[in-house]
């Protein structure tokens, strides 16, 4: 299973933004890091697919069609894929010795039904070296 991320407040930020701290990676949806001066490393994405099994996604429709309400099988499968593609997007980015990704974005799409494919993307970024 993939390692928890901190979601926090880090003195990382320096204007006390809120983001996700990996070790010494900072991930955050914001464009700029205040009072950081950095350079442009690139785009970095990741992607993952996963699926119910159909027993699983008829149970959630007829729950859905009945009583309505969270469809918790599938809140499990967003969490566990949420986690993947961040994990992915970490290594991606540990890669080319980024410092920090800024503009983290998820975006999710049904590919097929009971199938849902998550894709994570932002900007590589490393600190420039105030002297």
């Amino acid at each position: 299973m993939c390692p928890v991320h901190t979601l926090l407040t880090s003195p990382k930020l320096g204007g006390g933004e809120k983001g996700i701290l990996h070790e010494a990676l900072l991930i955050i949806t914001i464009e700029n890091i205040s009072e950081k001066q950095f350079e442009l490393l690139g785009f970095v994405t990741s992607a993952c697919c996963l699926s119910k099994s159909v027993v699983g996604d008829m149970k959630a429709k007829f729950k859905n069609w009945t009583i309505g309400g969270e469809l918790p099988d599938y809140t499990k499968m967003i969490e566990k894929v949420t986690s993947i593609v961040i994990e992915k997007l970490i290594h991606s980015a540990e890669s080319i010795q980024t410092d920090a990704i800024i503009g983290f974005r998820l975006v999710t799409t049904e590919v097929a039904t009971c199938a849902a494919e998550l894709i994570a993307y932002g900007t590589a970024v490393k600190y420039k070296k105030i002297s």
